[in-house]
């Protein structure tokens, strides 16, 4: 999914989260990148624009875990930026649902939703 690699952002807004990821979504179906055998969705949180680089911790990461008790919550390097793992393939009403609500959520803690990725995990390596 498309998103912005920088230090602190301006958010998208749900319409563009949400068109990112149906266009993220569409690519990966027709890449067949799909199906794997250790399936990852890696859901991005980062400062907003202006804010301290870590306002948001560890509130944020402790509410992001109360709407995922199974994912695996991150707190990420400089900038400093939450990542929550889920041990699933992206299916788009669930993302598009997760989406709402990841960003609400980012937007409470003064925090953007920033994306997804899908980063299978490779069986002799890449372990999180």
């Amino acid at each position: 999914m498309i998103r912005r690699n920088c230090p602190h952002m301006t958010p998208f807004t749900e319409a563009e989260l949400l068109a990112n990821s149906a266009a993220y979504i569409a690519e990966l179906e027709a890449s067949g990148r799909g199906g794997a055998a250790h399936p990852r969705v890696c859901h991005h949180f980062l400062p907003l624009d202006g804010a301290m680089k870590d306002a948001y911790l560890p509130s944020m990461p402790r509410a992001l875990a109360e709407l995922d008790t199974d994912a695996l919550i991150d707190v990420i390097g400089d900038p400093v930026g939450v990542e929550l793992w889920q041990l699933l393939e992206p299916e788009e009403a669930r993302i598009a649902e997760q989406i709402r609500t990841f960003n609400a959520t980012a937007v409470q803690f003064d925090a953007a939703y920033s994306g997804w990725s899908y980063e299978p995990r490779q069986p002799d390596g890449n372990v999180r």
